[in-house]
C-alpha cells in the first residue's frame, strides 16, 4: 500500500497543483483560471470548482478558440456556455521502490531536437504532445542511424513530485527494452532531485500498466480527463 503521505489533495488535481507550481512560466491566465500556451499543450484547469472560477475558465477557452484538457480524480463540472467533447478514464501511478538505470545512457533533448521530437510522438501518440511540449522539464532521448528513435520526459511538477510523460519508442525499434530503460533513467533524475515520481496512462492500456507495475510504480488512482471546447 501506499503511505498515506501520497494521498494528498494536489495529487487529485495534477493539471491545476502544476499551474500554481512548475507551469507557471507557461501559462496564459484569466482570472482564476490558466491554460498552458497551445504550443505547449493543451491542458487548462480553474483554480477552483466555485461557479465565479469556471466562468473564468469558460472565458479563456472561447479566446483560445481551441479546444482544452482537464485532467483530475474528481468529477469535472464542465463550465456553462463550453462543450463535453470527450471524457475518458486514466489511472495515476506513483513511484514507491522504483527501480532506476544509468541516466547518462541517454542524451538529454534541447530546442535543437524539437521537430524530431513531435514527428516521433505524433507517430506514436504518447499523449498530448506539442513543439514545444519540451519546455515542461527535462527529456532524454536514444539516437539510431541518426534519428530520435526513443524518448521520455517531465510534464507535471508540483510540490515533491515530477511526472513522467512522452514515453515512446519508435515502431522499427521496440522490443529491445528501450521504454524500461528510459523509465529507469528519469526515475533516477526526479529522485535525484528529491521528489516522488508518477505518471498517468488510459485504465484500459493493460500493457502499460503491467509495465509500470513491474518498475516499482503502484496505481493511486483514478483520473477523469475531459476534452472541452
Amino acid at each position: 500500500m501506499l503511505d498515506a503521505t501520497l494521498m494528498t489533495d494536489l495529487l487529485d488535481t495534477p493539471v491545476r497543483a502544476s499551474f500554481d507550481a512548475d507551469w507557471r512560466p507557461h501559462a496564459v491566465s484569466r482570472g482564476a483560471a490558466a491554460a498552458l500556451r497551445p504550443d505547449i499543450g493543451p491542458f487548462a484547469a480553474p483554480a477552483s470548482d466555485r461557479p465565479e472560477d469556471l466562468a473564468d475558465l469558460a472565458a479563456l477557452v472561447t479566446a483560445r478558440a481551441a479546444p482544452v484538457l482537464m485532467a483530475q480524480v474528481p468529477e469535472i463540472r464542465v463550465p456553462e456556455g463550453l462543450a463535453l467533447l470527450g471524457l475518458v478514464k486514466a489511472v495515476q501511478m506513483v513511484a514507491t521502490e522504483a527501480a532506476q538505470s544509468d541516466p547518462t545512457e541517454f542524451r538529454e533533448l534541447g530546442p535543437e531536437d524539437a521537430p524530431e521530437m513531435l514527428r516521433l510522438a505524433q507517430l506514436t501518440k504518447p499523449g498530448p504532445f506539442e513543439l514545444r511540449t519540451h519546455r515542461l522539464g527535462t527529456f532524454v532521448g536514444l539516437h539510431a542511424e541518426g534519428a530520435l528513435v526513443a524518448m521520455a520526459g517531465q510534464r507535471m511538477g508540483f510540490g515533491g513530485y515530477r511526472e513522467i510523460s512522452g514515453v515512446c519508442v519508435h515502431p522499427d525499434h521496440r522490443g529491445k527494452g528501450h521504454a524500461t530503460r528510459l523509465l529507469g533513467a528519469m526515475i533516477g533524475r526526479i529522485r535525484a532531485e528529491g521528489k516522488t515520481p508518477f505518471l498517468h496512462t488510459y485504465a484500459d492500456n493493460a500493457t502499460a500498466i503491467r509495465l509500470y507495475e513491474s518498475l516499482g510504480f503502484e496505481l493511486r488512482a483514478e483520473l477523469n480527463v475531459a476534452e472541452i471546447a
